[in-house]
């Protein structure tokens, strides 16, 4: 997934006089108050802030730097903390590491690193909030002035917090509207049954995916079952396979996937993980395999949540209601919270498609989790194509003999 930025807020929650005002990130729900009086020092994305100590406060520079990271794979904290230690390796040269464990941070699993090297000490934090999300904290200060700023530093930890992102007015009204819309209804006859896919990348074919759907009964009522299977590959040769399968009610009360993912690079060799979901009325339970390490999480995540897999049917449902503005909260099998999609469906409409004119039904996408998107599905509710204009990918339809012709990653 790309970096979500999220928008900054100051609130003034001073209690600590060492500490400033907390700066929010709302929509992806994180808090955090950075020493009081520290300059604010420009930083590139995928950081959060940078501050660093006012002239003469300690006998040299301290800096402490925060970023948010959203990688492709899942990751264990003390794997992340492996690379925290290799970062300081390559760029400081000879490090002794002071001690290296396991915290909690803002209630979330944490790795910790303490190294000095030449004249200075720094601290380094992996904070796990997901197996997809991470928070990562450098504290570098002079070795001199290790005791005062370590105290500093762990005020500020104490201070960090995860909360549930807060939606807009629009978002709560789109995810009202979902509810009402779903009610039910059931999938458009051209969603059922088998599609084939490929997805192009900057212009060239670089994967494929397949779906299939049927109805079943789920839970005592009549609902779907499905499975999809994506493959990708990339020029330097790796390739990326995940498959899922799974059953769900359209209204979203139930919905059930099992999802394995495999990664193979030349880099890192062959890495695979595991996860199964289970949400109902709003509440997850989710069990995931990560570099050999099994746990269980329960979530809670509210009206209109949707499994990704499934959000893709969702979508096609909404968009056979016609004009309308909706919401849904898209759910994965190693994040620990939905990313907010908003939905503006528009009325069938004919447009010129790959060179013919055909009756189609569009959605745009604003999310916060993977950006804007446009969808496109023929009349009778089956997917043609999906659009990501700002990296150049393209999902589209393709018939099953382009599909078997294709070279799978």
């Amino acid at each position: 997934m790309a970096f979500v930025g999220p928008v900054l807020l100051l609130a003034a929650l001073c209690q600590d006089p060492e500490l400033g005002d907390e700066v929010k990130g709302e929509e992806i729900g994180f808090g955090v108050r950075p020493p009081k009086g520290w300059k604010q020092v420009p930083a590139n994305a995928p950081a959060l802030f940078k501050v660093s100590a006012p002239e003469g406060k300690f006998s040299g520079p301290v800096s402490l730097l925060l970023l948010r990271v959203t990688p492709d794979e899942p990751y264990l904290v003390k794997t992340l903390g492996a690379k925290n230690i290799d970062y300081l390796k390559k760029t400081y040269g000879e490090i002794k590491i002071v001690t290296e464990d396991e915290v909690k941070v803002g209630g979330a699993r944490a790795h910790r690193v303490h190294a000095r090297y030449k004249e200075n000490t720094s601290w380094m934090y992996a904070i796990g909030r997901s197996p997809t999300e991470f928070y990562f904290v450098d504290f570098t200060c002079p070795t001199k002035d290790e005791e005062a700023a370590r105290v500093l530093l762990q005020k500020v930890l104490d201070s960090l917090r995860f909360f549930a992102g807060e939606p807009s007015k629009e978002v709560s009204a789109g995810w009202a509207a979902t509810v009402a819309a779903l009610k039910g209804a059931k999938l458009p006859a051209g969603s059922l049954g088998e599609n084939w896919n490929k997805i192009h990348v900057a212009g060239r074919v670089l994967g494929t995916i397949m779906s299939s759907v049927r109805e079943a009964k789920v839970a005592g009522r009549d609902g779907y079952e499905f499975e999809v299977v994506a493959k990708m590959g990339d020029p330097e040769g790796g390739r990326r396979i995940e498959s899922v399968k799974g059953s769900f009610t359209l209204d979203g009360a139930f919905q059930k996937q099992e999802g394995d993912l495999t990664l193979e690079s030349k880099a890192e060799g062959k890495r695979s993980y595991r996860s199964v979901m289970t949400l109902e009325n709003g509440g997850c339970k989710v069990t995931r395999t990560i570099g050999g390490e099994t746990d269980e999480t329960s979530l809670d995540f509210g009206p209109a949540a949707f499994i990704d897999s499934v959000g893709d049917f969702v979508r096609a449902a909404l968009a056979a209601k016609g004009k309308g503005k909706y919401a849904i909260r898209v759910a994965t099998g190693f994040n620990n919270s939905t990313a907010y999609e908003l939905l503006e469906t528009a009325d069938p409409e004919k447009m010129k498609v790959e060179g013919g004119e055909r009756v189609v039904r569009l959605i745009l996408s604003k999310s916060s989790g993977f950006g804007n998107r446009t969808y496109l599905f023929e009349d009778d509710g089956r997917f043609f194509s999906v659009q990501t204009p700002g990296i150049k990918i393209e999902i589209r339809r393709c018939t099953k003999e382009e599909f078997e012709k294709e070279k799978q990653p």
